[in-house]
């Protein structure tokens, strides 16, 4: 039995970890290494990682350190004779001294098609830019972010329907077939990635999701599709905060302001910078969830009014 330490912190971290725990094999994941629990929400309530959650659920021994560089962890996590780290998700780059570790090495799981969208949200990214393929990479962690030499990648069709929850879902599953196709062959040649088609991401930030109506419309149900967990698109109407939970994409082009209301059927029809994007489910201030309709009847939507 081949013992592994899982390096991760965030909920895609997460799912991946709770599909490799769910099926046999000769890996045998020992310890989980996270992030340490930070402060959230408006109390400050000290809460765990997603990771940790799931660690403490399955009964999986775990540290949450911050300082993975200290002669202390360093030593410990040698004693424990791992033959693999996975590092997935994880929040921190991992230091040499770290990653040299284990005789196999340690692998890294990227939600993208490597040298695709290296950094922090890479499934963001393929929503907001319309991508209709992206996939998973199982790599070889070396000093620099989602840099290293390839050892799997599997693709996977964004469908039309997709938004951030579900097509993580999906990769996450593609990602635990990857590292179990790595488990079958781990003497697979490694690939080197081309460092001229790499592409990066960034953190996400709450500004992000600030619906511009100037722009076009693809890129604004992108916004909808890509923040749908956190922090949402949102936009304004009437003065009040409007939370844009699902919306499609009309390739057409019409006369009238950016903005501004242009029909109303099912869905309500605004025209942006280029086309018009139908909402059809929002989340207005102070309120819950509700289709497009109710928000018409609601808030006395009509032709002509504008979303700011």
């Amino acid at each position: 039995m081949k013992k592994v330490c899982y390096f991760g912190s965030g909920e895609f971290s997460k799912e991946v970890l709770e599909g490799l725990l769910s099926r046999e094999s000769e890996y045998s994941i020992e310890l989980i290494v996270t992030k340490s629990d930070k402060e959230k929400g408006r109390g400050k309530v000290l809460s765990p990682t997603p990771v940790k959650e799931l660690a403490i659920s399955k009964g999986v021994d775990f540290i949450d350190n911050e300082n993975i560089k200290s002669v202390e962890f360093i030593n410990f996590i040698k004693s424990k004779g791992f033959d693999l780290f996975i590092v997935c998700d994880y929040g921190k780059m991992i230091p040499r001294e770290v990653f040299e570790i284990p005789p196999m090495k340690s692998i890294g799981v990227h939600p993208s098609l490597l040298p695709c969208y290296r950094g922090p949200s890479p499934i963001h990214f393929a929503l907001l830019n319309s991508d209709k393929v992206t996939g998973t990479t199982v790599f070889y962690i070396n000093e620099k972010m989602d840099a290293g030499e390839i050892l799997v990648q599997k693709e996977i069709i964004i469908d039309e329907d997709d938004d951030y929850i579900s097509l993580s879902k999906k990769l996450s599953l593609l990602s635990v077939d990857s590292i179990f196709e790595f488990y079958s062959n781990p003497n697979v040649i490694p690939l080197p990635q081309d460092e001229r088609k790499a592409t990066f991401t960034k953190m996400i930030s709450k500004e992000d999701a600030r619906i511009d109506w100037n722009k076009e419309g693809s890129y604004i149900v992108g916004q909808v599709k890509a923040f749908v967990h956190w922090p949402k698109a949102y936009c304004f109407y009437k003065g009040k905060m409007v939370k844009i939970l699902k919306a499609k994409y009309k390739d057409i082009e019409v006369n009238g302001a950016n903005g501004e209301v242009l029909s109303i059927r099912e869905g309500i029809n605004v025209k942006a910078g280029k086309g018009i994007v139908e909402i059809l489910f929002l989340l207005p201030e102070s309120s819950k969830a509700m289709d497009a309709v109710s928000f018409v009847n609601g808030y006395r939507v009509k032709v002509g009014d504008k979303f700011e």
